[in-house]
């Protein structure tokens, strides 16, 4: 019920806001009270043991309140899991030994303490237990966490059923000092009173009118641990005039590295902070001697010594004149579909290499020489052109003057029918009809039949539609081959929701009956074909890969009310659900695309236009959630190399849209020279048919559809398709989709996530596994031999159960290969892995750096489960009741250590191309320093 509707106290209110609510204000603040309590406390104390529960602890260590302080407020009232936290700091170095927090008689279940550094990592954690029924509660960690003076931490505690102890705006007057021991200000180093909603144990980063929550630390002054050891083995090179990259040995450190300060020319303050081994300083002047020095940081606040000195002297300067604007561009239309442009050349103080023209304010060619002919426009349209001049050192020069040409109007439809001739459907002995060629011979051709014939045309993709005439609609009367006997099957807006039903094909799980023709199809119908391979047999007879599609060959036809005036630049509607927006060729943002050098001799398998063109032409058909259907269903003739499983298609798609980051493409003589418009028009429509696919992807989880499902990786893939396709169409409606999907639906941001602590080069832990419903079930999974679920606590890759051999990969090998190469594309891509979605999945973030860094480490490094505190179910272990595991107690730590570091770069979707683009682009990527095609 909206708050507007009824009189509801503020407590209510700020509750239902999902803000831990307060009581209304007291006569007296917080401070007053508090002050005004303890003179009286001291004689009540006894009283207070008996009656409310106060736990006495021995104050050896020291604490911000003491057991006889107690809240203004003890019960908050508020229900809900919350964890609630404290920023504090030290006046001296020493150790936190535990967590305290004042307890209601109401917040009962499991307690459980943190200590966080102020950058939010986990320093040490403890369960509460032997709690008495109310007041203060205290736990010990199993170690002491040493802390350096002055340096800010939080402790926390996670109430699972709320009704947690609060004051308001106790810290917001001041610290709040008690000896050593110091609650910081709210807004000192952040916010303080800090709370997170949840049931997870997170960081408390939202804060409420600087509310106290009674939480406290103990604390006992003492050395502070030795420093980290300094960073060695400084390197620092000259990347330009303008760039110098700066890369080192890590540090050691007892309790963990934090960051790295980056010392310039012996200064005292530090030039910048990194958070790994290396950094690029792009403030540098060229022609310049510089001098850098690196010290670590640890967790406890320590700082090292610092490294070696390392010297560089930066590039010198380069020519820095542009050319003169090339003078009096003209351009003649030649034809339907070309524009010729001629100029007057330019001068330069060093001389002109080439030009760059432009379409539309988009650069389209590079030339060597004054001229271009423009052979990718379209009919009825208009077209404006400048033109730029560059040298040797890349200077650029100003715009020339801009010229803009129209072509002609379209006057029919595209070339449609059985025999291919424009406007309207032609005719066979049988009447008006339209064919679709399957590509594997005539015996799968589809053929739709109709009472009469009407205006047609193709789309970008080279897919028909066909135009209602009036009110009528289109009536379908027959489509080549005949349903029959639960086989060839044909649906209309067909619905992508898990359990729904399909008109496929028997062999498939949910099948009914095929819809019944003669049909009238309206406008804003697909009318989908479903060609069987092998009616009558098993599924997966395919002699080359023995693969189980049921699926020969499929089809679409798009019902329009009008007939558009350039279908050809218009992608085909989505022929899933019900929501068929169209989009324009004109919006790909080709410029994102790459013109790479990797020769034959270094990129020897990757592919070649007619195979792109081959892997991306036609309809896929791949939209089901159902596990099992959607590796049946995927035509054989539609897809890359006939394999439907969802994880062949994606590890095959990354190798077109590697291809498409290519220069030199235009040929099939891997050593022709292309200039960039010969690239990109031999690129097109492999972009075009990898576009459409993301927009059937976009459509279908729109419409409700799931692509989580599959720990071999079945419905994999699909977020890398559809996050693509809105990059390159550049799509604000597409874009503003992606960054809000529920990543619970897509296996990539399903099974990617962010764990605890770091990896081995001290990156963010990111892991891989997929959700189970329990706690449960995840233990249940140790003795699946197809289990991919994931570390419900967050600290080992999942799939893992108990296996012969360690050195079996199961499951997540299945999909770590095409993973790699996703990374890679992402890498080079600077525009697409800005797009990729940052989510919160089953309480765990996934983001493109969940992506970056799953896949360096997979191949550097192998399979991580190290360090685990679980103990394994060897060794009596399983879920502790808790929300937790069982400890290890012994030697091995952990539930799968023998598995740490295995199987390093493996997998069964290993790609020849994405290995070689791997080897060639990876250590140049981050820095966008890839050698190109000139």
């Amino acid at each position: 019920m909206s708050p507007t509707l009824r009189s509801e106290s503020a407590r209510h209110r700020i509750q239902r806001w999902g803000i831990p609510h307060q009581k209304a204000k007291f006569l007296m603040t917080p401070r007053n009270f508090k002050t005004i309590a303890t003179t009286m406390l001291s004689a009540m104390l006894v009283v207070l043991v008996s009656v409310m529960g106060v736990r006495a602890y021995a104050q050896s260590s020291a604490t911000l309140w003491s057991v006889a302080t107690i809240p203004g407020q003890i019960d908050s009232d508020d229900g809900q899991a919350v964890e609630l936290g404290v920023r504090f700091r030290a006046a001296v170095d020493g150790q936190i030994t535990g967590i305290r927090f004042y307890k209601a008689p109401t917040n009962t279940g499991i307690h459980v303490g943190s200590l966080w550094n102020n950058s939010g990592m986990l320093l040490a954690q403890a369960t509460f237990g032997d709690e008495t029924a109310s007041g203060w509660q205290q736990v010990n960690f199993s170690t002491p966490i040493p802390i350096a003076a002055n340096v800010t931490f939080v402790a926390s505690y996670h109430a699972p059923v709320g009704h947690y102890s609060d004051d308001l705006d106790y810290f917001a007057g001041g610290d709040y000092v008690s000896g050593n021991l110091s609650a910081l200000q709210d807004g000192t180093d952040g916010q303080n009173g800090v709370y997170q909603y949840g049931s997870d144990i997170a960081l408390p980063a939202n804060t409420y009118q600087s509310t106290n929550y009674w939480i406290d630390v103990t604390f006992t002054p003492g050395p502070n641990p030795a420093p980290p050891t300094a960073p060695a083995n400084l390197i620092a090179k000259a990347a330009s005039g303008s760039l110098v990259n700066l890369t080192w040995t890590p540090s050691t450190d007892v309790v963990g590295i934090v960051a790295y300060r980056i010392f310039r020319n012996g200064g005292a303050v530090p030039l910048a902070q990194a958070s790994g081994a290396s950094y690029a300083d792009s403030t540098v002047a060229a022609d310049t001697t510089y001098s850098y020095q690196v010290m670590a940081l640890d967790a406890a606040g320590n700082a090292s010594a610092l490294s070696n000195v390392a010297v560089v002297h930066t590039l010198p300067p380069q020519d820095t004149t542009p050319p003169t604007a090339p003078a009096n561009l003209s351009a003649v239309v030649a034809g339907a579909i070309q524009a010729n442009l001629s100029w007057a050349a330019s001068t330069d103080n060093v001389g002109v290499v080439g030009y760059l023209v432009f379409r539309g304010g988009q650069q389209i060619a590079s030339v060597p020489t004054v001229g271009y002919a423009d052979k990718s426009i379209a009919i009825n349209n208009s077209y404006t052109y400048s033109v730029k001049a560059f040298d040797a050192v890349g200077n650029i020069s100003a715009a020339s003057n801009s010229v803009t040409v129209s072509t002609s109007p379209i006057t029919t439809p595209a070339g449609c029918g059985c025999s291919g001739n424009p406007g309207v459907l032609t005719s066979d002995a049988q009447g008006a009809c339209l064919t679709y060629a399957a590509p594997s011979g005539r015996a799968h051709n589809i053929t739709f039949r109709f009472h009469q014939p009407y205006a047609c045309g193709q789309y970008a993709t080279g897919e028909y539609f066909v135009v209602a005439k009036g009110s009528g609609g289109v009536n379908i009367t027959a489509i080549d081959p005949a349903s029959t006997s639960g086989y060839h099957g044909v649906d209309v807006n067909p619905s992508p929701l898990l359990g729904a039903s399909q008109r496929w094909d028997i062999r498939l799980a949910d099948h009914i009956a095929s819809m019944s023709l003669p049909y009238t199809a309206q406008p804003g119908d697909s009318v989908v074909k479903f060609v069987s391979s092998n009616p009558g047999g098993n599924c997966g007879s395919n002699p080359d890969h023995g693969l189980k599609s049921c699926d020969q060959f499929a089809a679409v036809l798009t019902v329009l009310g009008a007939a558009p005036a350039n279908p050809g630049k218009l992608f085909r509607p989505p022929y899933v659900g019900t929501y068929k927006p169209t989009f324009s060729t004109d919006q790909l943002q080709v410029d994102q695309l790459l013109r790479l050098n990797c020769p034959a001799a270094t990129c020897p398998d990757q592919p070649n236009r007619t195979i792109a063109e081959a892997w991306t032409h036609g309809l896929r058909l791949d939209y089901v959630a159902s596990s099992v259907n959607n590796d049946y269903i995927p035509p054989e003739d539609n897809i890359p190399e006939g394999r439907p499983w969802s994880t062949d298609i994606w590890a095959r798609d990354t190798d077109l849209m590697a291809w498409l980051n290519l220069g030199n493409v235009c040929s099939t003589a891997a050593t022709a020279p292309c200039t960039a418009a010969q690239d990109n028009a031999a690129k097109r429509a492999t972009l075009i048919g990898l576009v459409q696919l993301g927009i059937d992807t976009w459509a279908t989880n729109k419409a409700g559809g799931d692509f989580e499902r599959g720990g071999g990786g079945n419905s994999g893939g699909k977020l890398t398709t559809l996050s693509f396709a809105a990059t390159m169409l550049n799509d604000a409606g597409m874009l503003a989709d992606l960054a809000a999907i529920n990543g619970a639906n897509m296996f990539e941001s399903e099974t990617l996530f962010q764990g605890i602590g770091t990896d081995d080069l001290g990156y963010p832990l990111a892991l891989w596994g997929q959700p189970t419903d329990t706690e449960a079930g995840y233990w249940a999974g140790m003795t699946d031999s197809h289990s991919t679920v994931r570390d419900p606590y967050g600290y080992i890759d999942g799939g893992l159960q108990i296996r012969s051999s360690p050195d079996d990969e199961g499951y997540q090998g299945n999909t770590s290969m095409p993973i790699k190469y996703t990374a890679l594309l992402l890498r080079l891509m600077p525009a697409w892995s800005a797009n990729w979605p940052e989510l919160t999945v089953y309480g765990r973030t996934h983001s493109v750096d969940s992506v970056l860094d799953y896949a360096d480490r997979w191949v550097r490094f192998g399979r991580w489960t190290q360090p685990d505190p679980c103990a394994p179910l060897s060794a009596g272990g399983g879920p502790d009741g808790r929300g937790g595991c069982i400890l290890s107690g012994g030697t091995p730590s952990g539930r799968f250590p023998s598995a740490h570091g295995t199987s390093a770069d493996t997998g069964n979707r290993m790609r020849n191309f994405g290995e070689q683009m791997w080897s060639a682009f990876r250590s140049c990527a981050p820095s966008r320093s890839c050698p190109v095609v000139p």
